[in-house]
């Protein structure tokens, strides 16, 4: 894979990586500034899938008419002017209809980059999606350590919102440059696009995927503490684990695909998913349960972006963006959903019990996949 052949889709997740990076650290101090309860930030974060998924629905179909050297360098400026407004909103209902409008941006330029890379790897016959993922992977990790030392050392919301709406500028012009030699300007013509039972079981597999590791992401500090009575220093290791094992499976799931295939990595980080989930759920000590988290949150990182190279790869030009926007939404909708699921199975039957119900996901995926496959031309 040259970084030439993706390099504009990949500035894309750059970008995306920067701001969610810091978003997380950044959530206490819109939280203060809004004077949000819990229950209204919670309302209001809900906003961001709301205004998301109708936009990959229609980022879908504008990539079809229009092509990614179009709509790229416009999407990444506009996600980085919309992720200044939460900064400046004052009250719940403002922070709202800010992370509205954030949703919609970040949901459309989801699918233009994704789409990109799909695009890229259908014209040179490489695959490249498991790394443009590990890349945002690991931004976001890199960033959100950044953002809490410039928290730390004083500077506001506002201020760091606004230096990522200046580098979003700058890689929307870098953006353009790399993506003006090689994505296609518009589409050919299209018929009306029906998603297939496969596409639509792409989706549902990358859904349990990032059901998964959300769901480790949000719960894993919580289950340390509960469990096994550790400081907010041990527990605050969990989730920082959780997107270090995401960056080093998807770096290593770029390797591994050259040999094994799509497929194979699905099926390899399902069984590493399962294994690990168990691992985490059943460990008696902080040090296996570590050990655990990392195989889940590795082996399920590599699940989504294969499904939507897999995708890609399988659609006309003519449809891919359509192809990868119905991917996107079903899989985002298991993200959103995976967290509160988890929340619910744990008030229920117990917090190990829940972590363990996440395999059964993996075995999902493992079937479906093998059925899809089996049925693929």
């Amino acid at each position: 894979m040259k970084l030439a052949e993706v390099g504009g889709p990949l500035i894309g997740f750059v970008a995306m990586g920067v701001f969610w990076g810091a978003w997380g650290t950044l959530i206490p101090v819109v939280k203060t500034n809004t004077a949000a309860s819990d229950a209204e930030l919670g309302m209001a974060l809900l906003c961001v899938a709301l205004g998301a998924i109708p936009a990959m629905i229609l980022g879908g179909r504008m990539v079809d008419r229009l092509g990614v050297r179009l709509l790229l360098p416009i999407a990444i400026p506009a996600f980085g002017a919309s992720a200044v407004l939460p900064a400046m909103a004052r009250d719940p209902f403002a922070l709202g209809l800010c992370l509205l409008i954030l949703g919609c941006c970040s949901g459309f330029m989801d699918i233009v980059m994704n789409a990109g890379v799909s695009e890229a790897d259908s014209r040179t016959g490489k695959s490249s999606m498991q790394f443009a993922h590990g890349s945002f992977a690991a931004i976001y990790f890199l960033v959100a350590i950044a953002s809490g030392q410039a928290r730390g050392s004083g500077f506001g919301a506002l201020q760091v919102l606004l230096a990522i709406l200046l580098l979003c500028l700058l890689l929307a012009v870098l953006a353009g440059v790399l993506t003006r030699a090689g994505s296609r300007s518009g589409s050919e013509p299209r018929s009306g696009f029906r998603p297939s039972l496969p596409v639509m079981g792409l989706g549902v597999i990358a859904g349990i995927a990032f059901l998964t590791e959300n769901g480790l992401q949000n719960w894993s500090a919580l289950f340390f503490e509960r469990l096994f009575d550790a400081t907010p220093q041990l527990s605050s290791g969990a989730p920082a684990t959780v997107g270090l094992a995401v960056a080093i499976g998807r770096f290593g799931g770029q390797a591994m695909t050259q040999r094994v295939g799509d497929w194979g990595i699905i099926l390899l980080g399902a069984g590493g998913s399962a294994l690990g989930c168990l691992a985490f759920a059943f460990s008696q000590h902080p040090w296996l349960a570590y050990a655990g988290i990392f195989l889940g949150a590795a082996g399920v990182s590599v699940i989504a972006p294969a499904a939507l190279n897999i995708g890609g790869q399988r659609a006309s030009s003519a449809t891919r963006g359509a192809t990868v926007a119905t991917i996107s939404v079903i899989a985002y909708t298991g993200f959103f959903v995976g967290p509160a699921m988890l929340g619910f199975l744990s008030q229920g039957f117990g917090l190990r019990v829940a972590m363990a119900l996440l395999c059964i996901g993996a075995i999902l995926i493992a079937i479906i996949a093998n059925i899809i496959r089996s049925k693929s031309p």
